[in-house]
């Protein structure tokens, strides 16, 4: 199929007949698999019972066995998106069902990799893994495309947290090959931080998003040790952590400097969710005045750049104000310098030592 979609460039007849077929054949998968669910870490692959986990679970494992028809599948997404990008006159006006359809299958190749490494079976080849990272690298590159659009929507953010657990485990499954240890204390810590520093929300989605900022944290943790693993995976994991981390629904949590999660002071302002995205409010500006902090939040600001010029003007009045209240402090302190006589000075500066 993916060899048809690139033949159909040159004949636009063989081009809407594959893509046609593309989507019938995606609309049918789709349609066989029971509605969508988040998996717990918790799951028990012998559960006997008819629970409607349970039955999504063995949905998923079942479709798994035919990895080499699920590669051909993703890897037309991939030709059908690179090609658009170049050929805007191929593009071809799908329904709002397709367009859901195209995303549910992607999140479903997700699940498939996160159970099949769950499970420790690795019947999945580095080619699966590999087919679905470049399908992600050309579905969600920038906010033009409509795999993004339809994730920015509050109505995807189960979907939006099942990427990121699925991509997790592919970090840790090929970190631990790799010969690096991973320890789980650390992720449990801030779990209990995000509870105590963000204002209480009785939303489920808000309860989901909480768990999923511990894998946001643990992902980002992972991406500051890439070099420890062979180039052979660098360029498609720092790639696809990118991409993730720019997603909308995620991108205000991790532009917070790690610093303001290790704070256990009962009267910090506590960050709230938005009525509408989602989004985390703003964390106290008044941090920034520490280098560490400063350091840490610039350096994630450089990872993951920014996703709109509101968004960079933004970032930039912060800077601004942080350096401008850095000057005012500096100034009081000369001025408070300067009104004390030469003795305490030198008292001053000796019980410094």
């Amino acid at each position: 199929m993916p060899a048809c979609l690139e033949l159909g460039i040159q004949i636009q007849s063989l081009w809407r007949a594959s893509t046609s077929a593309l989507i019938k054949k995606i609309n049918d998968l789709c349609f066989s698999l029971p509605t969508q669910r988040l998996i717990s870490n918790d799951i028990n692959f012998h559960d006997e019972e008819s629970t409607p986990d349970s039955i999504y679970i063995k949905s998923l494992l079942s479709c798994s066995t035919n990895p080499t028809y699920l590669i051909a599948l993703i890897d037309s997404i991939s030709v059908y998106f690179e090609t658009i990008e170049n050929h805007v006159d191929l593009t071809c006006q799908f329904s709002s069902g397709d367009n859901r359809d195209l995303l549910r299958l992607i999140i479903f190749i997700s699940e498939i990799i996160y159970l099949n490494i769950l499970q420790k079976k690795f019947i999945l080849t580095w080619n699966f893994i590999e087919s679905f990272f470049r399908c992600l690298t050309k579905t969600i590159p920038n906010s033009t495309t409509i795999i993004y659009q339809l994730l920015n929507g509050t109505d995807q953010i189960v979907s939006c947290c099942v990427l990121s657990k699925s991509i997790l485990s592919i970090f840790e499954y090929l970190y631990q090959r790799h010969g690096i240890i991973l320890s789980s204390q650390y992720s449990k810590q801030f779990l209990q931080s995000y509870l105590s520093l963000i204002e209480p929300d009785n939303r489920p989605l808000t309860q989901i998003l909480i768990l999923s900022f511990n894998d946001l944290h643990r992902l980002y943790c992972l991406t500051k040790q890439i070099q420890s693993i062979p180039y052979f995976y660098r360029y498609y994991l720092r790639t696809i952590a990118i991409l993730l981390f720019r997603l909308p629904i995620f991108n205000s949590f991790i532009r917070i400097p790690t610093q303001f999660w290790e704070q256990h002071h009962q009267d910090v302002n506590k960050l709230q969710f938005g009525t509408n995205d989602y989004c985390l409010s703003a964390f106290p500006l008044d941090l920034l005045q520490h280098s560490d902090i400063m350091a840490d939040y610039i350096e994630r600001i450089s990872f993951v750049g920014w996703l709109s010029r509101t968004q960079f003007q933004e970032i930039w009045v912060t800077f601004l104000a942080v350096i401008n209240q850095s000057n005012q402090n500096n100034d009081d302190n000369e001025q408070m310098t300067n009104s004390l006589s030469k003795e305490e000075i030198l008292e001053t500066n000796a019980t410094q030592w």
